[in-house]
């Protein structure tokens, strides 16, 4: 008789010690559901580890919430032409000066190595008798980064 209580005895501490777990593991899954109200911006979500979307303006998304970067701000393209004519080192000093990155593409109909990767807003050069002869701004719908003009 005593051996048919100790198995009872097992058996329900088996049950409880099941019940406990399976309320425990929906307490974690419940919570991971829970939004973070302490994430209100782009800064907040980047800082806690949320994915950036590669377009523009940036986006980051984190626990089913998505948030612009609202310190992006297209680059107004008629800004382009006030590099048309310079010489070419001082088109680069220019942008330089002006925070903007830039590189030579192409020099007299004669395409550069240039690496692939996209920089939003970069400059692209086109030389012609040393002086830039045509600008094209990464991320602007006629850009084409492989292709000449």
């Amino acid at each position: 008789m005593e051996n048919k209580q100790n198995v009872v005895s097992v058996k329900w501490a088996v049950l409880t010690l099941c019940f406990v777990l399976v309320v425990i593991m929906l307490s974690v899954v419940a919570a991971s559901f829970q939004k973070d109200d302490t994430i209100n911006s782009f800064a907040d979500c980047k800082a806690a580890g949320g994915m950036i979307l590669e377009k523009y303006p940036e986006e980051c998304r984190i626990n089913d919430l998505a948030f612009i970067n609202e310190d992006q701000k297209p680059l107004e393209p008629a800004s382009a032409d006030e590099y048309v004519g310079l010489q070419e080192d001082e088109a680069l000093e220019k942008a330089k000066q002006a925070n903007i990155p830039a590189r030579v593409v192409q020099r007299d109909d004669e395409p550069l190595p240039v690496t692939l990767d996209f920089v939003f807003g970069r400059y692209n050069f086109y030389i012609e008798n040393e002086e830039v002869s045509r600008v094209e701004i990464e991320g602007q719908a006629k850009d084409s980064p492989t292709t000449g003009p």
